[in-house]
């Protein structure tokens, strides 16, 4: 618990110099939260100050959600960001009200599954910030760049790389996300049942996790064919004396390939 909280400062550090998007005070909230959360669990046999720790915890963390909602708001950001901090003002309220009513469980869950999402989501990021950094450093290195394509393709290969290590750090938060809630084998579950769903025609019987495994197939087949010709055009043919004509008979036996 301790390297968490001081981790924060690492975290928040990194986050204020690389996003306008957040100021000391989210930070400083989080901080204020997480002591808050420590305390209702060091009280945990004590029910009645636990509860009113727990709830000061919820009105606190509900108040900065709508200061974030209306700071992102007034700068014209992205919506989604608006959408994500009003359902988030939602649960907190939910999990007061059900706290405030003595359903502790639903409480529980509500509040310490946003709370803990939230502090993760922030880690999670400065490792992405940090994690694309570091792809940024080594696209600009004299070592890759004597290759044509990342010579030439620099902004694309790092735009891409970047968004790949977002869409990773999602993954990875969402999963972490359902298994602190006790819901990722029930999600794993109803994905297999989803994929196993399957549409019968006669002799023919297809599943949509087939449908899905064939196209995702495919796609991967087209973009590594591209990339490969890619290098072949770029790095490869420059550097040989090949014939008229061969190129590019190689890079279609290649991509048919």
């Amino acid at each position: 618990q301790m390297l968490g909280v001081i981790a924060l400062f690492s975290a928040a550090r990194i986050v204020l110099h690389a996003t306008e998007r957040a100021n000391l005070t989210i930070f400083v909230g989080l901080f204020v939260l997480i002591f808050l959360e420590r305390i209702a669990i060091a009280v945990a046999q004590l029910p009645a100050i636990a509860s009113a720790t727990f709830m000061l915890t919820l009105a606190i963390a509900l108040v900065l959600t709508f200061w974030f909602a209306r700071r992102v708001g007034r700068a014209g950001d992205r919506s989604w960001l608006r959408y994500a901090a009003h359902l988030v003002m939602l649960g907190l309220a939910l999990a007061l009200l059900a706290e405030i009513g003595g359903w502790t469980d639903l409480g529980a869950l509500l509040g310490q599954g946003i709370l803990t999402s939230a502090v993760v989501a922030v880690f999670y990021y400065t490792a992405v910030i940090a994690l694309t950094g570091l792809l940024g450093y080594a696209l600009a290195s004299p070592t890759l760049r004597r290759s044509h394509v990342v010579d030439h393709n620099q902004a694309l290969l790092q735009r891409q790389m970047e968004r790949g290590v977002r869409w990773l750090g999602v993954g990875l938060w969402l999963n972490l996300v359902l298994r602190g809630l006790g819901l990722q084998s029930a999600a794993i579950e109803a994905m297999r049942a989803l994929l196993r769903a399957s549409v019968e025609v006669g002799e023919l019987s297809l599943s949509l996790g087939s449908v899905l495994a064939f196209v995702l197939t495919l796609l991967t087949a087209m973009l590594l064919a591209r990339i490969v010709n890619r290098i072949l055009e770029d790095d490869v043919y420059p550097r040989t004396a090949l014939p008229r004509g061969i190129p590019y008979a190689l890079s279609t036996l290649v991509r048919y390939g």
